[in-house]
């Protein structure tokens, strides 16, 4: 059941109630550039988007929207802008004038001569929120008078200092932040608001949201819900940790429209989000009749099995020449190989899975039996780690695996299922052995395939109810499909494989080429796994977003950078060979 609520009109398009999942982007143009810009909300509105976003970052801009405003219109686009609002409540009192929706950040709404992280008392903390309230005040009028709508936009990486001194940096903290100011507006009596809480690690977005809809409910505030996952990234990994958490949180029902986060140009965005959303729009559009909206319970764990060689989950393939190229060292390969024949056997230094009747050469110390579950009282167990393969998810609550096999691995075989929409519902958590997932694919298309791919098992993935992957794609190369899953497997936190990369999706206050950049950093630090690199726009968010990278670089004078170590600059304002260069002593430094 989807979550219930109220309608918010943007413009002629309205968003919760029984509306479609809104599809929405934001233009990366400098905002002064009022011809580029039209341009780009052109091809963001002409892809599909119902919404596009702009940055306006000072007072000067507010000419600029005017004008973009108008264009859109001479040009006969009429769907609705949002202005995206920062540090000056003035800004957003002009913008309310002209838009038919502001986002705004509760970062930002704080007193300026706030210091420090000291606890406050209860009477200074309801000090606090009387100042904030003081400044919406004119805001929610102004708000009222146009119709204008407002986004409470809430980002892990720019909480206040009050609200991480009570409630810690945590997602409590985002689920707190955007309950105050609402308060304020239900007070005011204005309803026309829409809340998200992002972050750029799915994980605590979707703890997040979880905790914001208990709140919702219990307060009977049931303002519509903006989802997205900030500085996903580009590419397959920014496609996967979108997926991820956005999917997870509209299988709940919770989602009212979304944004793709992707450091490519915007128009990019809206295919993956039209793949995202197109599995829920339909059950989106009934309304249930005396349904009660149940709280989903987002139980995320950490891994807690011991699995033999190291490993914090499991990657099997089948057999492929790819694995056996020459390929750079960066290339992951997976953990196992399924062979029919221990002929195909070609590096002794991989392992390989054999179902356990074709064994021949048991001496062979990377060759590992996969057994049917039938014949386990048939077989030689290895005495290293043993594959049972399942194909009924009943059986497995009814598995009694003697302590004779070592180290035993459920392989989940529903390769020969056609749907795998109820797999979270059958498959509950376990505790005695580690579950490694078997699900075929036939989707082309490496977008339609990540997303397929995610949706099916995001939760699984989240909640630690499996530990491994065995997917197989015959219209996709198996390294291909191979990378897709240490990627997957990456973005939910279960093995980190390679060097983490988050990036913004860049905005009018991004002062240089950021994806050029981020291709750049890519291609130097690829082969840095656990290491988490962010590459910013802007000192707005950047500073914050990035508060749990081990490094970052971040948009600064005339297309320099500055060079962060955690919260820490290092480097202040060079350029970005010299930045480079610089952390890439510090990191061979940590490797020696």
């Amino acid at each position: 059941m989807r979550f219930p609520a109220r309608e918010v009109k943007i413009g002629e398009i309205g968003i919760g109630g029984n509306n479609p999942i809104r599809l929405q982007s934001m233009t990366n143009t400098d905002t002064a550039d009022v011809k580029a810009t039209i341009e780009q909300c052109i091809r963001i509105f002409d892809a599909g988007a119902d919404y596009a976003r702009i940055s306006i970052p000072t007072l000067k801009n507010i000419q600029h929207l005017k004008e973009i405003k108008s264009g859109l219109l001479q040009n006969g686009y009429k769907k609705p802008i949002i202005a995206d609002i920062h540090f000056n409540p003035e800004i957003a009192l002009e913008a309310a004038r002209i838009v038919e929706k502001i986002r705004i950040n509760p970062g930002n709404y704080i007193d300026k001569n706030q210091k420090g992280n000291a606890i406050l008392t209860d009477t200074d903390y309801s000090i606090e929120l009387e100042k904030m309230e003081q400044k919406l005040y004119p805001l929610i009028e102004v708000c009222k008078e146009y119709g204008t709508a407002i986004r409470v936009g809430t980002n892990f990486g720019s909480l206040s200092s009050r609200i991480i001194a009570k409630f810690g940096n945590t997602p409590l903290a985002m689920a707190e932040a955007t309950m105050e100011f609402l308060r304020i507006f239900e007070k005011h009596n204005y309803k026309n608001t829409i809340i998200s809480l992002k972050a750029s690690n799915p994980l605590i977005m979707i703890q997040s949201y979880g905790l914001i809809i208990k709140k919702l409910l219990e307060e009977n505030i049931l303002c519509p819900i903006h989802l997205g996952v900030t500085e996903a990234g580009d590419g397959e990994n920014g496609r996967i940790k979108s997926a991820l958490g956005i999917s997870t949180l509209l299988k709940e029902g919770i989602g009212d429209t979304i944004r793709v986060s992707l450091s490519e140009p915007p128009e990019n965005e809206i295919p993956v989000a039209k793949l995202i959303a197109e599995p829920f729009q339909k059950k989106f559009s009934i309304i249930g009749k005396n349904e009660k909206y149940i709280i989903p319970d987002f139980n995320i764990r950490q891994n807690t099995f011991n699995i033999p060689f190291g490993q914090k989950a499991i990657v099997i393939s089948g057999f492929s020449n790819e694995y056996f190229s020459n390929k750079t060292k960066e290339t992951l390969h997976p953990d196992y190989i399924y062979i029919d024949d221990e002929k195909e056997i070609k590096d002794g230094n991989k392992r390989f899975i054999v179902n356990s009747e074709i064994i021949k050469q048991k001496e062979n110390t990377n060759v590992f039996p996969l057994i049917n579950i039938e014949n386990l009282k048939e077989v030689d167990f290895h005495k290293e780690i043993n594959f049972i393969n399942v194909e009924d998810i009943s059986l497995l609550n009814k598995l009694n695996l003697t302590k004779e096999i070592n180290s035993p691995v459920i392989i989940l075989n529903l390769s020969k299922k056609e749907n795998y929409s109820n797999i979270y519902s059958d498959l509950s958590y376990n505790r005695d052995f580690p579950i490694v997932l078997r699900l075929r694919y036939d989707e082309s298309v490496i977008d339609e395939f990540i997303i397929k791919l995610t949706t099916d098992i995001s939760r699984l993935l989240i909640e630690r109810r499996v530990q491994g992957l065995w997917i197989e794609n015959d219209k996709i190369e198996h390294q291909k499909v191979t990378e897709i899953v240490y990627g997957l497997l990456q973005a939910s936190g279960i093995r980190i494989s390679k060097t983490e990369f988050i990036s913004c999706p860049t905005c009018s206050r991004t002062t240089y080429d950021l994806q050029k950049l981020l291709a750049k950093v890519q291609l130097e630090f690829a082969d840095y796994p656990g290491i988490k690199i962010a590459v910013m726009g802007c000192m707005v968010n950047g500073p914050g977003e990035m508060a749990d990278s081990d490094f970052g670089f971040i948009g600064a004078r005339e297309g320099n950078v500055t060079l962060y170590a955690g919260k820490d600059i290092l480097l202040r304002n060079i350029s970005l060979d010299k930045a480079i260069d610089e952390l890439k002593k510090r990191l061979n430094n940590l490797k020696s």
